[in-house]
């Protein structure tokens, strides 16, 4: 069985710079081009089924780049969300790369001492509960399956994370997730093994 993992594609609030999480934040114009252009790059791969976060705008990626594909259920799983930034959800990148008081300063610059603000998600949060869907999808395994799961940034990074064991420090050094990249895994002979990170499939890289 294999794993697409695909990040939605862009909204205002990454135009803007701004911190996402769990907001729900629809695609704007461009995001949807985006996904409309990423149904080209998969057209080849033949989909069991996709698995969408609760938030909108994997939904409108989902339904945009499996438009060809009309035999492909799709089904909303909350366990794929975006980790949650909490009270800090709307504020801009840069002004927290420049605070080192800002609560999400480490998150983004030394995972390994980040403490989620209020209502907010913690990196080992994440990656177990990348790890517990894992577990919970594993038995669908099936060798000639391929599922796509059009998900978020953080939550794909916790996925690697969980796969490969590594520890926080390591969260923000993964490969950037551009919107509409993927991110592929395969499930075989019992483990999980990454195959592909991040294929920025809008510039042209390929899927193997």
């Amino acid at each position: 069985m294999k794993l697409y993992f695909m990040r939605h594609g862009m909204t205002d609030w990454n135009l803007e710079d701004k911190i996402q999480g769990q907001a729900d934040i629809p695609l704007n114009d461009f995001g949807k081009n985006q996904a409309e252009q990423a149904s080209l790059a998969i057209s080849n791969i033949n989909f069991d089924k996709c698995y969408y976060s609760p938030l909108i705008r994997t939904k409108e990626t989902a339904l945009r780049a499996l438009k060809g594909q009309k035999n492909c259920p799709l089904f909303k799983y909350d366990r794929v969300i975006e980790i949650s930034y909490g009270v800090c959800e709307g504020d801009f990148i840069p002004d927290i790369r420049k605070n080192p008081h800002h609560p999400l300063h480490n998150y983004l610059i030394n995972p390994e001492f980040f403490i989620p603000p209020k209502r907010g998600e913690s990196i080992p949060g994440i990656v177990k509960r990348a790890q517990i869907f894992l577990d919970e999808i594993k038995n669908e395994a099936d060798d000639n399956k391929n599922i796509l799961i059009v998900s978020h940034g953080g939550f794909i990074r916790a996925v690697i994370m969980a796969v490969q064991k590594l520890p926080p420090q390591f969260f923000r050094k993964t490969r950037e997730q551009k919107n509409c990249a993927v991110t592929v895994f395969e499930f075989k002979d019992g483990k999980w093994k990454l195959l592909q990170d991040a294929v920025d499939i809008l510039a042209g890289e390929k899927l193997q």
